[in-house]
């Protein structure tokens, strides 16, 4: 299953839509968005797993700009899970285990894992 990112590209601030798979979600808020879509992969896993990546348009949009930060869904203790940020101005970032599941919050902010899911919630 691939995840896409629909925009009008290079220009960020056009966002359109994420596509996991064949389902669409275009609310129009691209955190929203992005958060459905991995909760869609989540739920379809539990039953019928299938291998998941990213299209290129996804790599495309950050680099284009897109004023959104990554956090990474990850078991901080037993049982409990938050949002942990990576420290890119570390040389050696990329070294760190399995970050978690990627989401995104606003570029400067850093959320709890619960502001995110209030945020998103439908």
């Amino acid at each position: 299953m691939v995840t896409s990112i629909n925009y009008n590209e290079p220009n960020t601030d056009e966002y359109h839509s994420v596509k996991t798979g064949d389902t669409v979600f275009d609310s129009g808020d691209f955190i929203k968005d992005w958060f459905h879509s991995r909760k869609h992969i989540t739920e379809i896993s539990q039953t019928n797993w299938e291998p998941q990546s990213n299209s290129s348009s996804v790599d495309h949009f950050m680099m284009d700009g897109a004023k959104f930060d990554s956090a990474y869904l990850k078991e901080v203790e037993d049982e409990i899970w938050d949002l942990v940020y990576i420290d890119r101005t570390d040389p050696n970032w990329w070294v760190e285990d399995e970050p978690g599941i990627e989401f995104f919050v606003p570029e400067g902010e850093e959320w709890t894992w619960q502001q995110l899911k209030d945020y998103c919630k439908e």
